[in-house]
């Protein structure tokens, strides 16, 4: 009896949390949420900072966790914004598919309902669309779903001003370089929206953007129009 109440009467012993896991916010994360963690971490300061300027180590501390860890899901900071440019694109495609909904129905071409949504995308998510176009992440030879989502966005534009063109509204010429030009145009424009340039004397004539992402994209239109359609 004495020798089994001595068993009973020895303190049970404490078995130490890894460091890892006391680091962690309260609410720790499950498995695969640590990889969505560290992109919004990455949106919050590319927002922050109007750059790309970030580290994967700030990353891995704003989620409270060790820089070995967001390493496992991410090998490089190319990988990060290779990621948060893939749902960018699909972000755009998303707006520019809901803009040519009631496209046919308009006065306009569907090339103008592009550019609109191009535009006000740039306005609203200037995080990605800092990504999307950074010479960081313009390689995209060796990311085949960057690479596809791309150019899924550019083919929408191609196929629009085909499509005009057989209905006899556009001018003769290859889609692809027609597209060329109006994208330069929109894009332009849409940078400099989302880089604040518009100040000074400038600011007078752009109080209202969506007047004037409506007047370029006429303007672009208009450049497109055959003589017998103007």
């Amino acid at each position: 009896m004495s020798k089994n109440k001595g068993v009973l009467s020895r303190p049970k012993k404490r078995i130490r949390e890894p460091a890892s896991r006391l680091s962690k916010p309260e609410g720790s994360y499950r498995h695969g949420h640590l990889r969505e963690a560290l992109l919004q971490s990455a949106l919050k300061l590319i927002e922050e900072r109007q750059d790309v300027s970030f580290t994967i180590r700030e990353l891995a501390s704003s989620a409270g966790v060790s820089h070995s860890a967001a390493y496992r899901h991410f090998k490089s900071k190319r990988t990060i914004l290779a990621a948060i440019a893939v749902e960018g694109f699909q972000k755009l495609q998303q707006s520019l598919d809901s803009s040519l909904v009631d496209a046919d129905t308009q006065s306009h071409s569907s090339l103008r309902a592009l550019g609109d949504a191009y535009v006000n995308f740039a306005r609203s998510n200037p995080q990605f669309f800092r990504v999307m176009f950074h010479p960081e992440t313009k390689n995209v030879e060796d990311n085949p779903l960057l690479l596809a989502v791309a150019g899924a966005t550019f083919e929408t534009l191609v196929q629009s001003i085909s499509e005009n063109q057989k209905l006899g509204r556009f001018i003769d010429g290859p889609p692809l370089e027609l597209a060329m030009f109006a994208w330069s145009l929109v894009h332009g424009m849409a940078t400099l929206y989302m880089n604040n340039n518009f100040k000074g004397p400038l600011s007078i004539a752009m109080t209202e953007p969506q007047h004037c992402i409506q007047k370029l994209n006429e303007l672009a239109e208009t450049g497109l129009l055959r003589k017998n359609s103007q």
